[in-house]
């Protein structure tokens, strides 16, 4: 059955057509028309009806408004407009479902509200269809975009904030695919469709074979999606290959907007830690559980969002958050690297702030190892 808002602003015509509606199973709110607006923002509903008896204007803007607030809703006339052109501007501006005229009769309005809720159901059904097609595609392309042939590494400059000599580096996932050519697109597919243990793999399989064309003496910062964290002994497996490389390698962790499971993710970090990895924050600034998130894991790295550093040249509000977070990292025997630094000022003022290192494009763009190297 439909939820759905019958709008009539003669109360006494309104009433019975709410109780037909209702003989019928659907659930019905009645409102007057300069209720509409609220009802819709209060809930969603598959249908909105707007009766024109006793209404002021031709109830095209009442059509509109409901596709501004639910714009899947379906939408009803119920009595003609006066003349054509309005029918055309309902059809074409508020895409007005159906027009129920005035002597249709009880059965018309039953009839239309049916093949109205007929029609979406078809529609919801042909785009569930369409999603799920859609959804197969991809990840048969995600699947391609991951594999040896295509999965690839590059990496990014780490500098000392003080003389701009190389520190480490940042281990980024890439792709030759064209639909995943970015790191975020690909992360993200990967977590949609499952696969981030196989896109952790491959970036692992990756960089242990090409370990010997980065710098020597720079550490090597890998990402790692949270959910990765929730089995320590998967994990651990994954990273097998790097366990020679161990004392170079920097665990990355965030919370990426999800509800963090904290508990498990320290377990993780425990057996990391055993293993000779260090751990950086990821994002310090920009999630809701950073806080927790320092007291637990104790990482070795903050690594502050770039959201705070842009511009931290010019707003003070900025510079004493910095100098906050420095001063916290250096009473937990910690360092911090600001991200996202793009020009010279920034990086000054970074530096005075107390950070200790700088990572951004002003220092180097994402490259292949050998080229980075």
């Amino acid at each position: 059955m439909a939820r759905l808002v019958l709008v009539h602003d003669d109360e006494t015509a309104r009433q019975p057509t709410l109780d037909l509606l209702e003989r019928q199973g659907h659930q019905v709110l009645g409102v007057p028309s300069a209720e509409l607006g609220q009802a819709l923002a209060a809930r969603r509903y598959d249908i909105v009806v707007v009766g024109l008896g006793g209404l002021l204007g031709s109830g095209v803007e009442l059509l509109s408004l409901a596709r501004r607030y639910q714009p899947d809703c379906a939408t009803m006339l119920l009595g003609a407009p006066a003349d054509l052109g309005t029918v055309i501007d309902a059809v074409n501006r508020a895409q007005v479902s159906r027009i129920v005229r005035e002597g249709a009769g009880e059965d018309g309005l039953v009839r239309a509200v049916r093949e109205v809720m007929g029609e979406r159901e078809d529609l919801v059904g042909m785009l569930g269809r369409r999603r799920l097609e859609l959804e197969r595609r991809e990840a048969q392309a995600l699947r391609h975009a991951l594999s040896p042939e295509l999965l690839h590494i590059a990496v990014q400059p780490i500098v000392d904030a003080a003389s701009h000599e190389l520190f480490a580096v940042e281990v980024l996932a890439r792709s030759q695919h064209p639909s995943f050519r970015s790191t975020p697109q690909l992360v993200a597919a990967a977590e949609r469709h499952q696969l981030l243990d196989t896109l952790t793999h491959g970036v692992v399989q990756r960089l242990a074979g090409q370990i010997g064309l980065l710098p020597s003496q720079a550490r090597i910062f890998l990402n790692l999606h949270p959910a990765e964290l929730e089995n320590a002994s998967r994990l651990l497996g994954t990273l097998a290959p790097l366990f020679p490389h161990a004392h170079r390698v920097v665990i990355e962790i965030t919370e990426r907007g999800a509800a963090p499971k904290v508990d498990a993710w320290v377990r993780a970090v425990e057996e990391l830690y055993s293993h000779g990895f260090a751990i950086a924050l990821d994002d310090l600034g920009a999630g809701s559980a950073s806080l927790r998130m320092l007291a637990e894991l104790q990482p070795h790295f903050l690594k502050i969002d770039l959201s705070i550093v842009r511009d931290v040249d010019v707003e003070a509000s900025k510079q004493r958050l910095v100098s906050l977070l420095c001063q916290f990292a250096v009473s937990a025997d910690a360092k911090v690297i600001a991200e996202g630094v793009e020009t010279r000022p920034e990086a000054e003022e970074l530096a005075r702030c107390g950070a200790h290192y700088l990572q951004g494009y002003l220092f180097g763009r994402p490259a292949e190892p050998a080229l980075a190297g």
